[in-house]
């Protein structure tokens, strides 16, 4: 989609910039200005500000959908947002939460209609400067290090159903070979023997995949030695 290359693009300058920046001996400001509706948006830019040891610090703006949708109406024909991606957007959008995601302590809230410019250039700058201090030692909040958590166990049992099956491929491989090599075995039981190992490889896998994350490991192992009876019972 177009909208993610520009996207993508938008996030590389801003990696250029945060790395001349911190090249730089003095004191930089990046500003990325985007609707950000999802929280996962915001947090690649955190991962960035982290990435080069910056400043996270989040402005977020809230508006009814209403004035949105009354300033959307004044802009020119070619500029306008259609209402119903306004809409879309608003019901999507994932208001900043450092209650439960520690590493949006850094906000910032300021109201739609409070945009004159003295109480930005006054309160909100202040508020900005308050914040700007050392890179802030992020700590991971419940939710992402369970979600940690999760995916190291779902890495962990994919390997390991991985494993399995190379275990079995070559389990079937050398059956097959050992077989071939009796000459009293036709082609038409080789054939038949390689299709019912290939199902007992199948079957073998589906019972780890609906195995217990906490029995993973132990549930591959005796699907190993299941497997190897099931290919020695062949060659007897």
């Amino acid at each position: 989609m177009a909208w993610k290359k520009a996207r993508e693009s938008a996030m590389s300058e801003v990696e250029q910039e945060l790395h001349s920046a911190a090249a730089s001996s003095q004191d930089c400001l990046v500003i990325v200005d985007d609707n950000m509706y999802y929280r996962s948006m915001r947090h690649d830019c955190l991962q960035l500000a982290r990435r080069h040891q910056a400043v996270y610090i989040q402005l977020y703006i809230r508006c009814p959908v209403e004035t949105a949708t009354q300033r959307n109406a004044s802009r020119s024909q070619n500029q306008r947002v259609p209402e119903a991606v306004m809409h879309r957007m608003a019901r999507m959008f994932e208001v900043p939460d450092p209650q439960k995601h520690a590493w949006e302590s850094n906000t910032i809230v300021l109201d739609s209609s409070r945009l004159e410019k003295s109480f930005v250039s006054n309160t909100i700058w202040q508020q900005i400067l308050g914040m700007w201090k050392d890179p802030v030692q992020l700590v991971a909040d419940a939710a992402t290090l369970e979600q940690t958590r999760q995916d190291g166990q779902a890495a962990n049992k994919l390997s390991l159903q991985h494993q399995l099956d190379l275990f079995c491929r070559k389990a079937v491989s050398e059956t097959m070979q050992q077989l071939k090599a009796d000459k009293g075995v036709d082609q038409h039981q080789l054939a038949s023997t390689a299709q019912s190992l290939n199902a007992a490889r199948q079957a073998a896998l589906a019972t780890l995949r609906a195995s217990a994350q906490s029995d993973s490991q132990a549930e591959c192992e005796r699907q190993q030695v299941a497997f190897r009876k099931v290919c020695n019972s062949t060659k007897q």
